[in-house]
């Protein structure tokens, strides 16, 4: 997290403590959406991928897996849990796909999406392709960008412009509050 009180930090731990509870013996991992009381409701907002674990909680830092898409509604709504405790709650959020089709990061200022960065397969194809070639001098193969994407996604997806953004956001609202 950017900046949350201890409040919310308790209250998100709260939250991942439940999911883990929930937890099928023989899951991947605890359901991202057994972190609200009221997880059906969440899921029947639509917009939530196929399935979403969360992998490692540690000192407000969330690591999940999700398939085929980023789930957005669900970091919103853990959001709007949180700024009910911390009204200047912000967070960053990185994900990827697990074959790298796409990879990004966001910025939560309390319930709102505030800053991004996104980039699809073929924009990471063309960045590695490129960085490679300007490093060898010579056109790189699909081999080599498939072994070099992951090494090279975070020149392509910078996480601190997120967090500069939000740094200031809570910064504006400090003094407003």
């Amino acid at each position: 997290m950017v900046n949350a009180n201890d409040e919310a930090k308790d209250k998100l731990n709260k939250m991942i403590d439940k999911a883990n509870e929930r937890k099928q013996p023989d899951a991947y991992g605890a359901n991202f959406l057994d972190i609200f009381d009221n997880p059906e409701e969440v899921k029947s907002l639509g917009g939530i991928p196929k399935w979403n674990f969360i992998e490692d909680c540690e000192d407000g830092e969330l690591t999940g897996r999700s398939a085929w898409a980023a789930p957005e509604e669900l970091f919103l709504e853990v959001m709007s849990e949180l700024v009910k405790v911390d009204p200047l709650v912000a967070a960053v959020v990185n994900y990827d796909d697990e074959y790298l089709d796409f990879a990004g990061c966001a910025g939560y200022f309390g319930p709102e999406e505030v800053a991004s960065q996104y980039a699809d397969e073929e924009e990471i194809r063309d960045y590695v392709f490129n960085r490679l070639e300007e490093e060898q001098g010579t056109e790189p193969t699909d081999d080599e960008i498939d072994e070099w994407k992951w090494e090279y996604l975070s020149g392509l997806i910078d996480e601190s412009l997120v967090t500069e953004e939000l740094k200031k956001l809570v910064e504006e609202g400090s003094e407003v509050c």
